[in-house]
């Protein structure tokens, strides 16, 4: 013989309604969570011919969450869609005001209406007041800058002098791999371009000329600025954010340690100083390369090719890209510092303080350079 076990199961939540003597009841019972299954609402016809409101009784709920709430909800809207009024009976004093604050986001999201598209002129505008207040704030940051400059020649600008070392290395030093790699691969690039048009003229010995010039004058030092834009000005930028974010700077202020001398000045100063060193680097390792696909691949020996070079390479030449090498340098370090002073409390803020660094950074780069090509020809230099 089998027996029928009792049924272990938790009791449903169940919605019913009921009329007596012409008042209308809407009943819940049993546990309302959202671990169970939602009931759904019965039909509410017969409760709308009473003009008076129609009771909500709670009186049986075991527990209730969230989904309580949400059946209340779609009841009061149902009713009030109908006319009639609701009122709440038997249900605990602190779902009155979750109830309320439900109906009022529910009733937001529906009167809310889709915000109206810019115009072209109020977005003009806008942009026109972003790049003035942007370049308003960059003038103020070469003014602290240049005073700071003025309080270091004057010997009162407040640094920690074991800084210059560890930015000299760790912003620098750690850059020359890659600068020499770099450098050395363009070299041979320009010598292998070089030498497919020198070779129709019989002019291969030119190829020396053509990969020292470019490399000492132009390439080196574009190279490199390119490169330390992606790694140190990057870097700037993301250091400073976050000590701004982490109010550092502001316990600077406090102490009163100005943040140009402490963090900006160091900065700037290092990139400056070996920028040229960097730049010089390569120019050598560009050489280096030149030099491996003449005696490599064409009629030249390492020694005319470096003969050539030496009476190719002048010190208009030389100086030149060194010189444009130290502005390239101002150029990381300014914009960097600049974009970190600027950056949000946020980690995105400080990402996106990093990215506008580099791509400022290889902007401004590029037009310095052009506009050092212009003046170059325009002197005979």
């Amino acid at each position: 013989m089998s027996r029928d076990l009792p049924d272990s199961r938790p009791p449903a939540a169940e919605i019913r309604t009921e009329t007596v003597d012409g008042l209308s009841r809407i009943l819940y019972s049993g546990p309302f969570t959202i671990h169970g299954e939602s009931p759904a609402i019965p039909s509410l016809e017969g409760l709308t011919d009473s003009r008076a409101p129609v009771e909500l009784d709670g009186s049986a709920v075991t527990h209730w969450d969230s989904s309580l709430i949400l059946c209340l909800c779609r009841t009061q809207e149902a009713l009030a869609e109908q006319g009639t009024k609701t009122e709440l009976a038997g249900f605990p004093d602190s779902i009155t005001p979750l109830l309320d604050r439900a109906n009022s986001a529910r009733q937001s999201e529906a009167t809310d209406t889709p915000p109206e598209k810019d115009s072209f002129i109020h977005i003009l505008g806008d942009k026109g007041i972003q790049f003035y207040n942007g370049f308003r704030d960059f003038l103020n940051f070469i003014g602290e800058t240049a005073q700071s400059f003025g309080r270091l020649v004057r010997g009162k600008a407040v640094y920690q002098k074991s800084d210059l070392l560890n930015l000299l290395w760790e912003n620098t030093g750690r850059s020359i791999g890659i600068v020499f790699l770099i450098s050395f691969l363009t070299g041979l690039i320009l010598a292998f371009v070089g030498a497919i048009q020198l070779s129709k003229f019989g002019a291969d010995i030119f190829v020396a000329d053509l990969v020292s010039i470019a490399m000492f004058r132009e390439m080196g030092a574009m190279m490199t600025g390119v490169i330390l834009a992606g790694r140190t000005g990057s870097a700037f930028a993301a250091q400073i954010g976050s000590m701004k974010a982490n109010n550092e700077l502001n316990a600077l202020q406090t102490m009163g340690i100005s943040a140009f001398d402490f963090i900006v000045l160091p900065r700037l100063a290092t990139l400056s100083i070996m920028m040229p060193v960097l730049a010089f680097m390569a120019g050598l390792s560009g050489i280096f390369g030149g030099m491996i696909v003449s005696v490599g691949f064409m009629d030249i020996s390492a020694i005319q090719f470096l003969t050539q070079t030496a009476s190719a390479i002048t010190g208009t030449s030389f100086f030149s890209g060194i010189g444009k090498s130290v502005v390239f340098g101002g150029i990381i370090a300014m914009t960097g510092c600049f974009r970190g002073m600027a950056a949000g409390s946020s980690a995105e803020s400080v990402g996106n303080a990093a990215t506008s660094s580099v791509v400022t950074s290889i902007v401004l780069i590029i037009v310095a350079d052009a506009i050092f090509a212009v003046l170059f020809n325009i002197y005979g230099i």
